[in-house]
């Protein structure tokens, strides 16, 4: 007589093991998110590091994107004829 075929039902596992199940999955999610979020605000750094680049090189873009920011109704007054400013438009 052989044994073709065995199969298991209805297996309780212990409290412990349970518990411990849990916990790592739970502890496994958490890193997973962790990891994402590290990884969205790392780009959104580096981002933020380009356009301050780009707009420390470009002067009119700097200013462009000042305008732009201010919104419909705002007063702003640029000082474009003296000092440093006024050395980097003439380059």
């Amino acid at each position: 007589m052989t044994v073709a075929d065995v199969v298991m039902k209805d297996v309780v596992l212990p409290a412990e093991i349970r518990t411990a199940a849990l916990e790592q999955a739970t502890a496994h999610q958490k890193a997973a998110v962790q990891l994402e979020q590290a990884r969205a605000e790392t780009a959104a750094l580096r981002t933020m590091a380009n356009a301050a680049k780009l707009l420390d090189d470009h002067l009119t873009l700097a200013r462009s994107r000042l305008v732009q920011a201010a919104g419909p109704g705002s007063r702003m007054v640029l000082q474009l004829s003296d000092g440093p400013a006024a050395e980097a438009l003439s380059e």
